[in-house]
């Protein structure tokens, strides 16, 4: 079943999957008030075996990122070659979906969102404004550690995305009015990964300075170097961690 739509483009994005939950709403009656406006409450719904229809994350994620200058490679070259399923989709499949929020005053507030699959985890928190199809909504896409070695091994670089946990993780905002719907890169929270590519010494700076044995002339890693240039990690741990913004 299509629990919401909202239109990007020519197509129309829709929450699918095998729902349940519960909402309580109270409504009101007032002249020239909305029904959209007049209705207030909150839910809790669990969604499985679904997918965002129409809009796949996890292949704009990897659009954005492949922009990123000082990559040696593509994002979007290496999820189709590690993970064409998910690269190629048009639609974000999910194992799982939980949902927090609330609706008022013609607002629906997502305070909590975590959806779960083999190779991500995508949590984050937004709203949708019913009259004026105002979507704002702020996340992360969070890859499993196996993902996370994968795309690594094409893209040595993104080892600087990593969280603490040693997941490969992007902050990201899905914005839009009506059918213009756009994912973007929070830009500001990457610079901490550029500053290691090109203020560190280069890409070498990720992973440990190269030099010359004076002796043998052979390469060695500055294990030193490598501790100063540690990747700073976001917070883990509960989900109200993960999704600070």
């Amino acid at each position: 079943m299509n629990i919401s739509e909202t239109k990007t483009g020519e197509a129309t994005i829709a929450l699918s999957g095998l729902l349940s939950g519960e909402m309580n709403l109270d409504g009101r009656e007032e002249k020239n008030i909305s029904l959209a406006k007049a209705v207030a409450g909150n839910f809790r719904f669990s969604v499985e075996k679904g997918a965002i229809r129409n809009l796949n994350i996890i292949d704009e994620v990897g659009k954005q990122s492949s922009k990123i200058p000082g990559l040696s490679g593509s994002v979007t070259d290496a999820l189709k070659k590690r993970f064409p399923r998910l690269a190629n989709s048009p639609d974000t499949e999910f194992e799982k979906a939980d949902m927090l929020g609330q609706v008022g005053q013609g607002i629906v507030t997502l305070s909590q969102l975590a959806i779960t699959s083999p190779e991500f985890n995508i949590v984050g928190r937004g709203q949708y404004a019913i009259e004026s199809q105002i979507l704002n909504f702020s996340g992360k896409l969070i890859f499993s550690l196996e993902a996370t070695e994968a795309l690594m091994s094409s893209v040595k670089e993104l080892g600087a995305l990593r969280d603490s946990q040693g997941r490969l993780t992007f902050s990201f905002t899905v914005f839009g009015k009506g059918q213009d719907i756009q994912v973007s890169l929070l830009k500001e929270l990457l610079q901490d990964a550029l500053q290691k590519i090109f203020l560190g010494g280069g890409v070498e700076s990720l992973f440990g300075k190269k030099k010359e044995d004076a002796k043998t002339g052979t390469a060695k890693t500055d294990a030193s170097k490598t501790e100063t240039t540690e990747t700073p990690s976001p917070k883990t741990g509960s989900l109200d961690d993960l999704i600070q913004m």
